[in-house]
């Protein structure tokens, strides 16, 4: 028989075998959970049933066979961590103990045998049978503790796929090689305290080309513009081509992108239609099927006077009207109509001055407006009616004249700027007969108050009261006379 010596730390002694006192001294061996046990970990640990007041206890593994090797461990503790041992993979050890009471050493216990066995591990149940569109996929291996690498192995006909992992997890598109529309075996071999076991139970992994279709938002999308719009698809990863077919009656249009996005710049839409569209993507070289069917519907814009301009009596024939914004107009056609007389004209902008030629003061119009888009002209929207104020108001290059000849006194002045609740503007002037026009713009230049001011009857006038807090800008009118004042509404 062959004997060994070995000394780890302080506290695990390997010492030759020893005659065995016979004093009836209490034995012990492998508790039930470890005896005739198999072990897929070198890093676990066995225990002994406990003996009261042992001080040491001496586990013996025996490797049977020709020149059988003896490994005996002391612990002073009841439980043994097998790393302090080395034992082989895919044997099967008699382990046997003996313990240290008052410093003597007893028999031997019971046999037990312990039988190592190389780990196996497959792909997690989640895993196996897994079907995706996604490359970036992550699977997971059954855990195996202690383990330093997990080989994964993808079998497709003859073609094999290996990828080494430290650890449990992989992503698919790491694998070299692994491509759309296929169906793979996968296999994992375990490698632990530096030996390689079998290849583990097979599962499969099927791989289909991934289909897309416009994005939530723009499936059913709605538009006014055929010029400055776009749609998206669904994001594919890996994806270099999206390939769009818009389909109408007979009408087939299709666009390639190297991106999601199609602005309708790219395709030559019409106005009034209902199209079918979806979207096939191109990945690994490969072009995928079209996905689900979305509708696109592009309806001609209409607009008409802004609500505030709609119903309004501008103070000054030097006011302007607003149309709503229509997407990709390039000309608004604003239609006057005042009984019998119609007056037509055209603006490439959505502002109207009442200072156009043919804009009669004191009149009340019926204003309606017709935009082309496209090269397309549309109908024209609902109807508003604005009215103009007298023409003794409107404001003459003469009366001007003679206001800044004669040297009339017109001032404002207002107070209190800033302010949290109320201005007032007080105008003084020479001239109380002549009415008064008040404006005020917010920052973007949008008229959002108007008046006209009679100064026999009122010289202070309260103003802000409905404002939102921000900068504003009041414009004062008399005869040609001319003030501005920056308000700030805090």
């Amino acid at each position: 028989m062959k004997h060994f010596i070995f000394l780890i730390g302080a506290l695990a002694l390997f010492t030759v075998e020893g005659k065995a006192q016979s004093l009836n001294l209490e034995t012990t061996q492998l508790e039930a959970a470890n005896c005739n046990s198999a072990i897929t970990s070198l890093t676990g640990w066995v225990k002994a049933d406990l003996v009261a007041g042992a001080t040491n206890y001496r586990f013996r593994f025996i490797k049977p066979g020709l020149g059988s090797d003896t490994v005996i461990v002391d612990r002073p503790f009841r439980n043994l961590q097998l790393t302090l041992i080395a034992l082989d993979y895919n044997q099967t050890y008699s382990v046997d103990i003996a313990v240290t009471l008052n410093g003597i050493i007893g028999e031997y216990g019971g046999v037990c045998t312990v039988t190592t066995i190389i780990p196996v591990t497959l792909l997690a149940p989640l895993y196996c049978s897994m079907s995706t569109s996604n490359l970036a996929s992550q699977v997971f291996a059954v855990n195996v503790i202690g383990a330093t690498n997990f080989r994964f192995r993808f079998i497709n006909g003859s073609d094999t796929l290996i990828k080494d992992r430290p650890y449990r997890s992989l992503y698919l598109n790491t694998v070299p090689g692994i491509t759309y529309g296929l169906t793979y075996k996968v296999d994992i071999q375990v490698t632990s305290s530096g030996v390689t076991g079998d290849f583990g139970d097979a599962c499969t992994i099927r791989i289909f080309l991934p289909k897309t279709q416009l994005a939530g938002q723009y499936c059913g999308y709605v538009t006014q513009s055929i010029s400055s719009g776009l749609v998206k698809a669904a994001q594919v990863s890996g994806a270099t081509n999206y390939r769009f077919r818009l389909i109408n009656g007979n009408d087939t249009l299709i666009v390639d992108r190297p991106f999601r996005a199609l602005p309708f710049s790219q395709v030559p839409l019409e106005f009034n239609k209902v199209y079918n569209v979806d979207v096939a993507a191109t990945v690994q070289g490969l072009v995928c099927e079209y996905g689900e069917v979305c509708t696109l519907t592009t309806d001609f814009p209409i607009t008409q006077l802004a609500p505030l301009y709609c119903g309004s009596s501008p103070g000054s024939m030097n006011s302007q009207l607003f149309a709503m914004f229509a997407a990709g107009a390039t000309n608004y056609r604003f239609r006057l109509i005042s009984g019998t007389d119609t007056l037509i004209i055209d603006r490439p902008y959505r502002s109207l001055a009442l200072s156009e030629p043919g804009i009669l003061g004191g009149t009340i119009y019926s204003i309606d407006i017709q935009v082309t888009a496209g090269g397309v002209v549309g109908d024209y929207g609902p109807v508003c009616t604005v009215t103009t104020p007298q023409s003794s108001f409107v404001i003459s290059n003469i009366q001007k004249g003679l206001a800044q000849e004669e040297g009339i006194v017109f001032e404002t002045t207002l107070a209190p700027n800033p302010f949290n609740d109320v201005a007032v503007l007080n105008i003084n002037s020479d001239d109380t007969n002549a009415p008064v026009s008040v404006f005020v713009y917010d920052g973007t230049g949008r008229l959002i108050e108007s008046r006209l001011v009679d100064l026999t009857q009122e010289t202070d006038i309260r103003i802000g009261t409905e404002y939102n807090s921000g900068f504003y800008q009041a414009i004062i009118i008399q005869n040609g006379n001319k003030k501005t004042a920056r308000i700030v509404k805090q």
